[in-house]
């Protein structure tokens, strides 16, 4: 892939191309090899298949080399195209754009950084040719990371919330743990935000 990638790169600059011209790669979805006892995909909104590649390139108008460690929605693309392209300040599209996560922010800026407010949505709903293993089996998926945290409410309301700096395997539930309830909640609260934006 990477080889495909630099192919690609390599051709719009001896067109000329590149520096008028925004790449994006990424994924629609990742794969699960094991992990938590499952394999595919459209089963589980675990980190392996929520989390998938999504870079940005520009060059001399989206900085190199930079990550962000935020959440960022594939939602947001349309947002971000047509902020970077230029087409105009107003747009059809509801997510935000994903420039803020990698300008820096303003050295009097009060209230959450773009790392604290960015969250990401997910679902996956059963469909009729599918078999159904997992979670899925137990009906619709929806999940939400914010951060750190990454929360699962599956359809039979069982919930997940993993902290997915300190358990990246997310092998540690702690939606029943009490002194993790206020985050509980302020991811509860971040999914039906979410579930209910276009």
């Amino acid at each position: 892939m990477d080889g495909q990638i630099g192919r690609l790169l390599n051709e719009l600059e001896a067109r000329g191309a590149l520096e008028n011209t925004i790449v994006v790669i990424t994924s629609d979805h990742g794969e699960q090899f094991s992990e938590h006892g499952l394999s595919g995909h459209s089963n589980s909104l675990y980190s392996e298949l929520v989390r998938v590649p999504l870079l940005i390139s520009w060059p001399g108008r989206v900085p190199e080399g930079q990550r962000t460690p935020a959440a960022a929605s594939l939602r947001s693309l349309p947002s971000t195209l047509i902020e970077l392209a230029g087409v105009g300040d107003r747009h059809p599209f509801p997510a935000p754009s994903l420039r803020p996560l990698w300008e820096p922010a303003a050295p009097d800026a009060e209230g959450p950084t773009p790392f604290e407010r960015a969250t990401a949505f997910a679902q996956v709903d059963i469909s009729g040719f599918q078999e159904h293993p997992g979670p899925l089996a137990r009906g619709p998926l929806r999940a939400v990371v914010q951060g750190r945290w990454h929360y699962i409410r599956n359809g039979d309301a069982v919930e997940e919330l993993f902290d997915t700096v300190a358990d990246p395997e997310q092998e540690r539930n702690l939606a029943a743990d009490p002194e993790h309830l206020p985050v509980l909640r302020r991811m509860r609260a971040a999914l039906r935000e979410a579930a209910l934006s276009p």
